[in-house]
C-alpha cells in the first residue's frame, strides 16, 4: 500500500459523512490515485473502521 493510499484511508475515516460523492473520483483526484488504489483506500478505511469497533 503507497503512502497516499493509506493518507486517502485515513482522510476517508476522519471525514465520515463530510466527504462528497462519488469518493472514488474524488480521492483519485485529491490524493493522486489509480482507480484500484482508491478501491485499496476504501478498504483500507473499512478495515480500519471494524477494528476500532472491536476495541
Amino acid at each position: 500500500m503507497t503512502p497516499q493510499t493509506l493518507q486517502a484511508a485515513h482522510w476517508l475515516l476522519s471525514h465520515g459523512d463530510r466527504r462528497a460523492n462519488p469518493i472514488v473520483p474524488t480521492i483519485r483526484r485529491q490524493f493522486g490515485l489509480t482507480a484500484v488504489q482508491a478501491i485499496d483506500a476504501i478498504r483500507e478505511a473499512n478495515r480500519l473502521r471494524a477494528s476500532e469497533h472491536k476495541e
